[in-house]
């Protein structure tokens, strides 16, 4: 199983920050880009990201109900949008930013 480090989550969530900040989306642009998390915020996310793997297992679909192709790449996205949606207070979606596919 696919396990990041602190270090990705940190580059990944820079890259896609960056990227919302030229995102269509007013949800998503208006606020980004986000600092990054820091490294020890980071490595706290990681037990989340073990959970959301396993939700994904479970049920083949998304939080938002989709058919899931890609595991990783959607638990990653979905511990962004918790993230984004924690700091932010609001919902923001995230498949619109991936700008190369990261994984």
């Amino acid at each position: 199983m696919y396990e990041a480090t602190p270090q990705e989550i940190v580059r990944l969530f820079t890259d896609w920050e960056n990227t919302a900040a030229k995102s269509a989306n007013p949800r998503v642009s208006s606020a980004a880009p986000l600092d990054p998390p820091s490294m020890e915020e980071a490595a706290a996310l990681i037990p989340r990201l073990r959970g959301i793997h396993e939700e994904l297992e479970e049920n083949d679909v998304d939080w938002h109900g989709r058919p899931v192709a890609e595991r990783d790449q959607s638990a990653m996205g979905q511990l962004w949008e918790e993230w984004r949606d924690d700091k932010l207070d609001v919902w923001n979606g995230y498949r619109a930013v991936w700008r190369p596919d990261p994984f």
